[in-house]
């Protein structure tokens, strides 16, 4: 609950006063689910080099939170 609430928006303090527990603790579930997580690449046709989509870690994140939801429908 806490890393949806996070990827939708709201901040490690925010989510920690919603749920009654610490940002701290937030943020280090969300840190170890970054680093769980294997982020989408797409290659840049112009270049050679290989992307993050997004234009930053959160946002690839909830793109696959997004798509992981899609999936469960």
């Amino acid at each position: 609950m806490a890393l949806q609430m996070y990827l939708e928006g709201l901040g490690f303090r925010a989510v920690g006063r919603l749920l009654r527990i610490s940002f701290g603790t937030v943020y280090q579930w969300v840190k170890k689910w970054g680093e769980e997580v294997e982020l989408p690449v797409k290659e840049d046709p112009d270049s050679h080099r290989v992307k993050v989509m997004g234009e930053d870690k959160k946002s690839a994140c909830q793109y696959i939170l997004f798509r992981s939801l899609e999936k469960l429908q």
